[in-house]
């Protein structure tokens, strides 16, 4: 059984494209296993939404998401429209999916209550037709969420490969100059006070180690998002920065 890319809570999951590919074009028992392994890291997120966008009880979300499950994707095969050599993004696309398919079934829900012989009650409460948040908001979120996932895979693949390098100087630097100023609001720890912890002999040489981190966390940073976004990592990349203002 393949390993699935588990999100850390709260934050919505950067997509295994070997995963969904599969989930997509394989035979019928393969693919159940493999949406399962799709549906462990999405299903909460999903449930999550529709709560916020429909602005209905977390319960009725995660019935509403069961029943999407079981006919677009279980039923219908919906995945394999999803093709990231075509800049698909398979997290729009499934949301996409669903606010449709929950459309769907208030409107349905609506013309049942409104025709004869139905053995609904005919009345003019549309409450229940469309209870849809129409702000950015819940799209906005998810975008978040996205891009949180993202950095964070980022930063801790950059700690991991700098501790196995045995170059947690590049860390040091990178730590404290720039992820703990923008993601905690830190002071930036002053070169010198680098340059004495670290042993250092100049100024430059703690310039060069900053300049060298850089680089070494814009090579992680693609290499995450080109796991998922295959040959698309400069759009997801706008993408990023659009959401997070920098990265």
């Amino acid at each position: 059984m393949p390993r699935d890319g588990s999100a850390h809570s709260g934050a919505f999951p950067t997509t295994r494209w070997t995963f969904i590919e599969s989930a997509g074009r394989e035979t019928v028992g393969t693919q159940r296993a493999w949406l399962g392994v799709v549906l462990r890291t999405y299903l909460p997120l999903l449930v999550r939404h529709v709560a916020r966008k429909f602005r209905v009880r977390e319960d009725e979300a995660e019935e509403m998401v069961h029943a999407f499950v079981a006919d677009r994707l279980v039923e219908r095969n919906i995945i394999r429209h999803v093709d990231r050599n075509r800049g698909s993004k398979f997290r729009s696309f499934l949301l996409a999916s669903l606010d449709n398919h929950i459309r769907n079934r208030f409107r349905a829900e609506r013309a049942r209550k409104r025709t004869p012989g139905s053995g609904h009650a005919l009345d003019n409460d549309d409450s229940r037709a469309e209870p849809i948040d129409t702000s950015a908001g819940p799209e906005a979120t998810v975008h978040a969420e996205w891009a949180s996932q993202i950095l964070g895979e980022t930063l801790q693949r950059m700690r991991a490969q700098c501790e196995a390098d045995n170059r947690m100087d590049l860390w040091a630097f990178f730590d404290g100059r720039l992820r703990a100023p923008l993601m905690e609001g830190a002071p930036e720890v002053p070169y010198e006070q680098l340059v004495a912890q670290l042993g250092l002999k100049s100024p430059q040489q703690a310039a060069n180690r900053l300049i060298s981190a850089k680089r070494m966390y814009e090579r992680i940073l693609r290499e995450v998002i080109s796991e998922y976004a295959g040959e698309h990592v400069d759009e997801e990349i706008a993408d990023l920065i659009h959401t997070v203002g920098g990265v």
